[in-house]
């Protein structure tokens, strides 16, 4: 937007707010999205939730005798609420034609052509003024589409189909779900309201625009389908210096009639503006101060309306660490600040300040709050701020113990840093110099922390983490663990009592071992080693001690069936049960009720019933320790004759 159409929007804002008896002044005949989006607010102040007709009737017709185009243009109010400033022509066409889909209508669903008055109002000078309008296209009703072709001002044709149009609003907002529209139906009431139109409300829209509206300067995405071509004049005739890919963001310094001027790849050019979008009312700028650091950062843009993200910053100052940014209003000299007491932020100039207030710092990727709603005019300064690093050999360095694979191989031990500040880091690299034997790690500080530490660990293989559990046909002690890389052997230790003697019970090659010896209803400890046949050195720690209980082994049950038609049951005495509990159910899968305890190995079962199938199974039991009883023994079953 060109400064001087700037000023000239001041000072009509400033004579509308000095002056009671007119609610508007002249508009412009040439616009910017920011010009109509202040109008349109004038606009909605003076007809907000007033009816547009004198009958306040609804829309359901466009003919005249529901909403009569006379009823609003020749009523003495509407003329006293725009200062007399109506069209002279109140037919059909000329200032209320209104494009759709290539076709031509009028007025539509938006009472008496409410969207396309708006339209004449924001860029008409005369009240005699036919305001042309072109149509920019007819595309379904989507977020991504709105930002490609739309800009405020537009009149849109909202509709669920391509033959016709449902409803008729100029376009004031856009947003990710809905667009905010005004117009003066909505609701069925007639009254002229702003409000959400979402997405899912309609298929597909027409816009159309007044051919009168200019393009503000300022930062653009361009929106082509794929690329968009940059010529070397304002005209498709111009020569092609180069294809601009979709979705970069440039910044356009001169305008004529819809060609924009601007920079890319080292190149000015002309591009065509209806194929960018507008990224936002004001645009200002952000550039940056290293602090006393080194290297470059590009200025960067943002939208006045919704504020910045402070950037990832790429300065680099040695033995300091980037802590955040320090944000400055270059044009009005005052600091972003946060008052300790109240917890509010406001912008102060240093003289301002007090004891109370304190430049406010900005992390990297935090949103500066809308800190920077001034103007178009304003640009704003960051400065890096530092923090001096703490040397890492001031901290304690700790290693856990090293492993070694037998073939060669090294596994880093794990390093830790006592009194790191939270989110700080290092790193660690590692130098083998004898295996089996020691090797060599240096720590070198990172984030708050600067210097080199320099530690040696043993190398020995990593200890194996074995698992205990039970047999359940034998009842004894199995232990299970990973085979440890490099291993060649391993060692099995047990014990009575968790700090008695451990005694070596078995060599292993494999990762399993069953503890045949292990005495039902006993508990004990074991450890297991790793073992590196190249040099005893290397063998590993001992794992951390498990335990586990010897249980009884499951009794090995046989049924049959005796001549008094009963069930009996059979089964081997189990060394170490000191008796039996007898368990029945009426299906494999069903409920199993104890029906008899015995010291005897068999059992027979006569309260039966002919004709039925009953089954079984069988608990040995350890009456010191019930931990140590067995599992239940395989299901058996018969069928009584």
């Amino acid at each position: 937007m060109k400064k001087s159409r700037i000023t000239a929007v001041i000072l009509i804002v400033m004579m509308i707010a000095s002056t009671a008896t007119c609610a508007f002044a002249s508009t412009p005949k040439d616009l910017t999205p920011p010009q109509a989006a202040e109008q349109l607010d004038n606009l909605n102040t003076v007809l907000g939730n007033k009816y547009f007709t004198t009958t306040g009737k609804s829309y359901a017709s466009s003919d005249g005798d529901t909403c009569n185009m006379g009823q609003v243009i020749k009523a003495s109010w509407f003329k006293t609420a725009v200062n007399n400033k109506v069209p002279t022509t109140t037919s059909t066409s000329g200032t209320f034609l209104h494009y759709y889909n290539g076709g031509t209508l009028t007025r539509g669903w938006s009472c008496c052509g409410f969207a396309n008055y708006a339209e004449w109002y924001l860029f008409a000078q005369q009240n005699a003024d036919t305001v042309k309008i072109k149509e920019i296209d007819f595309v379904k009703f989507t977020k991504a589409n709105m930002q490609k072709y739309a800009q405020i001002g537009d009149v849109l044709r909202l509709g669920n189909s391509t033959s016709g149009g449902a409803h008729s609003a100029i376009l004031y907002s856009i947003a990710d779900d809905y667009i905010y529209v005004i117009d003066s139906n909505w609701g069925y009431t007639n009254k002229v309201t702003k409000h959400k139109i979402n997405y899912s409300a309609y298929t597909y829209v027409g816009i159309s625009r007044a051919q009168n509206y200019d393009y503000a300067t300022g930062y653009y995405t361009i929106a082509a389908s794929n690329t968009l071509n940059m010529r070397d004049s304002a005209s498709s005739s111009g020569t092609l210096l180069t294809k601009v890919p979709t979705g970069t963001v440039v910044k356009v310094t001169e305008t004529e009639k819809n060609w924009g001027k601007y920079e890319y790849n080292g190149m000015t050019g002309w591009s065509n503006m209806d194929y960018m979008t507008f990224n936002g009312t004001y645009v200002n700028e952000v550039t940056f101060d290293a602090g006393g650091g080194t290297g470059t950062m590009e200025p960067f843009y943002y939208d006045v309306g919704t504020g910045f993200f402070a950037p990832a910053c790429a300065f680099e100052k040695e033995g300091y660490k980037f802590i955040g940014w320090y944000l400055k209003n270059e044009d009005l000299n005052e600091w972003r600040c946060k008052n300790k007491e109240t917890g509010k932020m406001a912008w102060l100039k240093e003289s301002e300040m007090t004891a109370s207030d304190e430049i406010f710092l900005y992390p990297v990727n935090q949103i500066s709050n809308l800190s920077s709603r001034y103007s178009n005019s304003s640009s704003q300064r960051l400065y890096a701020q530092w923090q001096k690093l703490t040397d890492i050999k001031d901290l304690s360095v700790k290693l856990d113990s090293g492993t070694f694979f037998c073939d060669g191989t090294e596994k880093k031990p794990e390093v830790t840093i006592s009194g790191l500040t939270e989110g700080s880091d290092y790193t660690v690299t590692y130098i083998n110099n004898v295996l089996p034997g020691t090797a060599t790690v240096i720590i070198t500080g990172m984030g708050d922390y600067t210097g080199t530490v320099v530690k040696t660990f043993s190398i020995q293989l990593e200890s194996p983490e074995p698992k205990a559990s039970n047999v359940e046909s034998s009842g004894k002690i199995k232990l299970t663990w990973a085979a440890v890389p490099g291993a060649d052997r391993y060692e099995v230790y047990r014990a009575t009592s968790s700090s008695g003697a451990y005694k070596k019970m078995f060599t292993a090659t494999g990762t399993s071992y069953t503890n045949t010896t292990a005495v039902a209803g006993k508990l004990y400890y074991y450890r297991v080693k790793a073992i590196c046949d190249a040099d005893a050195s290397a063998n590993s720690a001992f794992s951390a001690k498990v335990s586990r209980r010897c249980d009884l082994a499951r009794p090995s049950v046989k049924a049959s069936l005796t001549s008094s038609k009963a069930v009996k049951l059979t089964w081997a005495k189990v060394e170490g049960a000191d008796r039996y509990k007898i368990y029945r159910a009426t299906s494999k899968n069903g409920t199993y009720t104890r029906i008899y305890t015995t010291t005897k190995s068999t059992f027979t079962n006569k309260s039966v019933a002919s004709g039925k199938t009953y089954y079984y199974k069988v608990k040995a039991i350890y009456d010191d320790n019930s931990a140590a009883n067995s599992a239940y023994s395989t299901v058996v079953y018969k069928k009584v004759q």
